[in-house]
């Protein structure tokens, strides 16, 4: 035992060392489980690992079941439907998801706290709502009225 107060040097190299091996593999764990509360329930009937020939809209909102998509998720409007992805920081347990026109129950214009387009969906028992900026709306109203 050293009486110098010093650390001894495999101290200093394994906490560090540790921090980043159970760090990510914590917030790997949080993420997906956060997952199991509802996105899993859209990607069994929504799970697609097609790229959408669509421009993205990137850090936007939304719930799915009790997890919250602050600023993390990565929405894209394509012919096929809706695509969402979150950030990949937040992608273990989430798979891509591409959301038919179909499931969309409604959607309407948001002005608090940001505007912009606040849209619904349901699948079975769980349902999902996300935000586009304003100026996806006649992209989206085309692509549902094309839809119906």
């Amino acid at each position: 035992m050293e009486s110098n107060g010093d650390m001894p040097w495999y101290v200093v190299v394994l906490i560090p060392l540790g921090f980043f091996i159970i760090f990510p593999l914590f917030w790997s764990l949080i993420v997906f489980l956060i997952s199991r509360t509802g996105w899993s329930l859209f990607a069994r009937e929504f799970a697609t690992v097609k790229s959408p020939e669509a421009s993205w809209y990137g850090m936007r909102s939304g719930r799915v079941g009790i997890g919250n998509y602050n600023g993390v998720l990565n929405i894209a409007i394509s012919a096929d439907g809706i695509f969402l992805e979150p950030l990949l920081i937040f992608r273990p347990g989430h798979k891509r998801l591409l959301i038919p026109f179909s499931a969309i129950e409604k959607f309407n214009e948001t002005s608090f706290p940001f505007a912009g387009i606040r849209v619904y969906a349901k699948s079975g028992r769980a349902s999902m709502s996300f935000t586009l900026p304003p100026e996806a709306k006649a992209e989206l109203e085309k692509m549902i009225q094309s839809h119906a």
